[in-house]
């Protein structure tokens, strides 16, 4: 009687928006979350490049974001968003440079069509071996894009406590 039957699992995530890292010249919204314990910290940065933007100038402010918020943030740091850079046409001098400011962990296709299969919906990670797995979610039905993912772990390693040995003479 009922073909489709969809099962939701709500969690709900402790957030603070960090309206003083963001850039009013980028398309862009910064979260901080809290893991389960007071070390695990990580920062979401959500951004967008419109295809109509300049690729040199948006590359020049998203670095100065980046720069900015490394500066204010010491833990973790995850950035997605569909920026609109082909990151498999590496022979082009645009990716090239954005090469050299991120590292992005995404290796399949995110937009594909019938005449193309391009990466350009982006996950970057200020430390990629906190990876553990990444793909992409095919989401033909919603949109023209498909959705990457990631599985992090950021749990801190427990503090090891240190002994010192003191000798009586």
């Amino acid at each position: 009687m009922y073909p489709f039957l969809v099962t939701t699992y709500y969690i709900t995530i402790k957030y603070k928006r960090r309206c003083d890292l963001e850039n009013e010249k980028l398309e862009n919204i910064w979260l901080e979350t809290t893991g389960r314990n007071k070390n695990t910290h990580l920062l979401i940065g959500v951004v967008y490049r419109p295809p109509s933007c300049k690729l040199n100038d948006w590359c020049e402010t998203f670095y100065d974001t980046i720069v900015k918020v490394k500066t204010v943030w010491n833990g973790e740091i995850l950035i997605t968003g569909d920026m609109n850079i082909d990151m498999n046409q590496t022979e082009k001098t645009e990716v090239k440079h954005y090469h050299n400011i991120v590292k992005q962990i995404v290796e399949k296709p995110t937009k594909t069509t019938i005449n193309s299969a391009t990466i350009i919906d982006l996950l970057i990670i200020s430390d990629d071996s906190l990876v553990k797995h990444t793909d992409v979610l095919p989401c033909e039905l919603l949109r023209d894009h498909d959705g990457p993912y990631a599985i992090l772990n950021i749990r801190k390693p427990p503090y090891e406590p240190r002994f010192k040995y003191i000798c009586d003479e």
